[in-house]
């Protein structure tokens, strides 16, 4: 697919720095939104010792939010406990984990017989990839449960199936870290078909498996590992009937899970390759189970987790694996590769170069120093604030919240506030008689193209301050 040239190795090694760079001054400089705030509030609040509650919002969780599991954020909290309430330090884990999945289906895929120049091509791929790339740089769950998935698939490839200590132990984790995935984000249940079919395959049908007796055996002990932790979470979170009705009488959850086939416009481009290669080379998806199973948790997915949310990032790294594998056996000629190959790369490399332009020329908008110091100047008690806000502005002296998404009235919320932020367009629908201004922000955002209102109205600090008269 590529000449063995030194030069464009060299040039991939640079993109991915690059690339890497950007999310790294990212992470460290935008303002945060609403599921980063909302993920924040609930590990701020367990580092306090109260539970896994969400008081950011009024009224929008009057109990303690259980539906995800404890995992990421007993993460967080630790992570509260060692650095403080941080942005960069919070953002940090979905980050590394994202990349280190990358690395662990590269070496799945190398151990499926999958050539080096097309390992490099699938990690720059996933690197490059929209959805993923944008799900990175999120304080988000959604890397970490995929990179218990990918682990636990790797261990499936991998373990020996003789009878020794180390295998039995081996199967035990693979079931803890595909529960582990779970008790982060239920989510993750929908790429673990992936996970099972190796793991059947192999115990089952492989040539060299082992006895129907030590199969049963390997297969109880790692869905014991995998059942056990979350029947426990379970337990705590109510019981059986308690646990499902947080699912059936939510319907911001409901909301999330449906049929979505396609999502949005860059990722249907992979989608479509990916379907496309499995039809026009069916007679070798039938014998590679890697393969199956990438298709079982694509199908898995796509069937149940609807595109409310950044979610496509978990599962476009195994649809990208499964290009990658079936190209590699495919006798395209270098037209179609290279066609496939401009399709997958194009989009995200457009992203890139908009995305460090944007760095550059928006650094003024995105430096929070004085925002810092005139809150901590005249912050007391309570402070009512955007999401952007909140890592800024929370700490164990200071009760923060926010207007957006609150489901108790304005007025309600303002009376105990002692500071408010809010954008120049909402500060004329507040009653206000009881403030005045003391700072507003006039940066004014350079527009990059193709970045929408949307992402400059949530990336820059840009709004008004108001203190209570005394």
């Amino acid at each position: 697919m590529f000449r063995n040239d030194s030069l464009i190795r060299y040039g991939i090694y640079i993109i991915i720095s690059s690339i890497i760079l950007i999310n790294l001054i990212t992470i460290a400089t935008f303002p945060s939104w609403f599921d980063e705030a909302f993920f924040a509030n609930i590990s701020f609040n367990l580092f306090q010792g109260d539970g896994f509650r969400m008081d950011l919002i009024p009224g929008y969780a009057e109990n303690q939010v259980l539906v995800y599991g404890p995992i990421y954020f007993f993460l967080q909290a630790g992570l509260i406990h060692i650095f403080g309430l941080q942005e960069l330090v919070f953002r940090l884990p979905n980050l590394i984990t994202g990349y280190a999945s990358i690395l662990i289906l590269a070496a799945v895929l190398r151990q499926a017989g999958v050539g080096k120049v097309y390992i490099l091509f699938f990690v720059i791929a996933v690197v490059l990839d929209v959805s993923f790339n944008r799900n990175l740089v999120y304080g988000r769950m959604d890397l970490l449960a995929l990179f218990f998935v990918v682990i636990a698939l790797y261990l499936a490839k991998k373990l020996p199936l003789n009878l020794g200590a180390g295998t039995i132990c081996g199967w035990l984790l693979t079931g803890l870290l595909a529960s582990a995935a779970y008790l982060t984000t239920p989510r993750a249940l929908f790429l673990l078909p992936a996970v099972f079919v190796i793991a059947f395959h192999r115990k089952f049908i492989d040539a060299e498996k082992p006895s129907a007796t030590v199969s049963a055996a390997f297969s109880l002990i790692a869905f014991s590992g995998f059942l056990f932790p979350i029947l426990l979470w379970i337990s705590h979170a109510g019981g059986f009937q308690e646990y499902i009705e947080m699912f059936r009488g939510s319907e911001n959850i409901q909301a999330h899970i449906s049929p979505s086939l396609f999502r949005s416009y860059y990722d249907n481009i992979a989608i479509l390759i990916f379907i496309f290669l499995i039809i026009v080379q069916y007679k070798i998806v039938i014998n590679r189970p890697l393969l199956i199973g990438f298709i079982a948790s694509f199908l898995a997915f796509s069937l149940f987790v609807r595109e409310a949310g950044p979610y496509a990032a978990m599962i476009n790294p195994m649809i990208l694996a499964g290009i990658v594998s079936l190209l590699s056996e495919n006798k395209f000629g270098k037209p179609v590769k290279s066609l496939i190959i401009v399709l997958l790369l194009g989009p995200g490399s457009v992203l890139l170069m908009l995305r460090g332009a944007d760095l550059i020329a928006n650094t003024d908008c995105r430096d929070k120093g004085e925002i810092v110091d005139v809150i901590n100047q005249h912050a007391k008690e309570t402070i009512v604030i955007p999401f952007k806000y909140y890592f800024i502005t929370e700490n164990q002296n200071r009760h923060v919240v926010t207007l957006q998404r609150s489901r108790i009235e304005n007025e309600i919320i303002l009376q105990d506030a002692d500071m408010i932020i809010t954008g120049e367009m909402n500060s004329g629908q507040l009653n206000l008689q009881n403030f005045h201004q003391i700072h507003y922000s006039t940066c004014k955002p350079n527009r990059m193209p193709f970045l929408t209102d949307t992402f400059y109205r949530r990336s820059v600090f840009d709004e008004l301050i108001f203190i209570r008269n005394h």
